[in-house]
C-alpha cells in the first residue's frame, strides 16, 4: 500500500496533539499540519 500524503487546514480542534493528526499518522499517513490554534479555518487560507 502507499503511502498517502494529507495536508491539515483547519481550525484549532485540529491543533491538538493527540487528536486527528495522531490517527491519520497510526493508519500510516504522512500529514503535514498547517492548522493554526484559535483561527478559523479561512484565516488559514490567508495565511497561505
Amino acid at each position: 500500500m502507499s503511502m498517502k500524503n494529507v495536508v491539515l487546514l483547519g481550525e484549532s480542534n485540529f491543533a491538538f496533539k493527540n487528536g486527528i493528526t495522531q490517527g491519520l499518522k497510526n493508519k500510516g499517513m504522512n500529514v503535514k499540519n498547517l492548522s493554526l490554534g484559535g483561527t478559523a479555518a479561512l484565516q488559514n487560507l490567508y495565511e497561505l
